[in-house]
């Protein structure tokens, strides 16, 4: 279960910066489109090369949902897509999701809306 404090009204977890600047060598773009329906982008960077890092995406009572990255990633620019769906491939209903980034100093987190 995932655990952090998160501010509805700005859709950012509390700890993010909203203005773009990397937090613990990571910086994740707020998905686009949000709302989306049926897919939408993530794209994210990371300040150096990284032997653990995960991407996912976490319902708000703080569950996995779906993990889009898991592993090691280079330095740089990467982006994932997201359709709707759980790591089961099942289409996940309506509603707020959290895309979490995540490595070894620590994590960011953006707010995604899915709207069918």
């Amino acid at each position: 279960v995932l655990d952090l404090a998160y501010d509805e009204a700005t859709g950012v977890a509390l700890g993010d910066t909203p203005d773009g600047r990397a937090v613990h060598g990571l910086l994740l773009r707020a998905p686009s489109p949000s709302p989306f329906n049926p897919t939408t982008l993530i794209e994210f960077s990371l300040e150096r090369d990284t032997e653990r890092v995960e991407l996912g995406v976490y319902d708000l009572a703080g569950r996995l949902v779906r993990v889009l990255d898991r592993g090691a990633l280079a330095r740089g620019s990467h982006a994932r897509t997201w359709d709707g769906r759980d790591d089961r491939g099942q289409a996940v209903g309506s509603g707020v999701y959290l895309v979490r980034l995540a490595n070894d100093a620590g994590s960011v987190t953006r707010r995604a809306v899915l709207l069918k």
